[in-house]
């Protein structure tokens, strides 16, 4: 389902017209239109509008609502540092401790959370375990570098860019541009709650 037919979906259940919508995000009709239909591709100031005025996240709008991750018990990974629910310095790469991973859970390294940017998924103090991994797909959550600075989120890959989305429905989302320096260094594929 693509972004506008989830819109569309969304306004459904909120029992809003194209024009309530517009009216909440701030939107011309037209451009609500136009972005329900396919024709156009929002812009990141616009999702967080119109996630806004349907009272759900960003990622919602582009189905990422419902992302498990096993919670993890055994076996171990160095904790390379800690990584923001929103921009901050490249993990440092002296382990700091271990993280423990159950049996066949592939993972290279962990960071712990700092932040809400990710809640519910990730709480600030988790230990996110990453896989290396230099590509991922559309929706899945990966510690990106960005000109030096680290995050952890949703990454959706655009002409030329990537948009990348936070869990929280409060943070903006993130557009990159084609001269910024880009490092994935891996996937999320689990966590360690601390608490």
């Amino acid at each position: 389902m693509e972004v506008g037919e989830r819109i569309q979906s969304i306004m459904k259940k909120r029992g809003y017209t194209q024009s309530q919508l517009a009216e909440a995000a701030k939107i011309s009709q037209s451009g609500i239109s136009t972005i329900i239909s396919g024709a156009s591709s929002p812009s990141a100031v616009t999702l967080k509008a119109i996630a806004m005025a349907l009272n759900c996240s960003v990622a919602e709008l582009f189905g990422e609502n419902g992302v498990s991750f096993i919670p993890v018990v055994r076996a171990s990974v160095p904790i390379l540092g800690n990584i923001a629910c929103s921009p901050q310095t490249i993990p440092d790469m002296n382990p700091d401790g271990y993280a423990d991973l159950p049996e066949g859970v592939h993972a290279d390294f962990a960071l712990r959370c700092n932040g809400d940017s990710m809640q519910p998924m990730f709480e600030d103090g988790d230990l996110v375990l990453i896989r290396k991994q230099p590509e991922v797909e559309n929706g899945q959550v990966a510690a990106i570098g960005i000109n030096g600075e680290t995050t952890l989120k949703h990454v959706y890959k655009q002409t030329g860019s990537l948009l990348l989305l936070a869990n929280n429905a409060k943070y903006t989302p993130i557009q990159t541009k084609p001269n910024d320096d880009i490092v994935i260094y891996g996937l999320a594929v689990g966590y360690v709650r601390m608490w």
